[in-house]
């Protein structure tokens, strides 16, 4: 259940934040910019690294890499233009 809420929290927040780009003057989305912006943030309530390792994905996940593999070989065959981190481009 708590990662079906964070699913739809993220994508209420970028519903928000499209809103913004469309209504928002230039001078008022870069003034929240620099006041929200807070890098790369870390969440949940973990014990240890492991633990948080144990329940996320990363880049060594194999999914990853058959995803990769999978879009490569579309655009060996002609199949798609190019492809970006396992996404294919028409």
């Amino acid at each position: 259940m708590r990662k079906k809420e964070e699913k739809i929290n993220q994508v209420f927040a970028r519903g928000i934040k499209n809103l913004a780009k469309n209504w928002l003057p230039p001078i008022i989305l870069s003034s929240l910019k620099k006041i929200t912006n807070k890098g790369i943030i870390w969440y949940g309530d973990f014990k240890s690294w492991e633990e948080a390792k144990r329940v996320s994905g990363g880049y060594e996940d194999k999914l990853i890499l058959e995803r990769v593999r999978e879009a490569a070989i579309r655009v060996k065959k002609g199949e798609a233009v190019y492809e970006r981190d396992g996404v294919i481009f028409d």
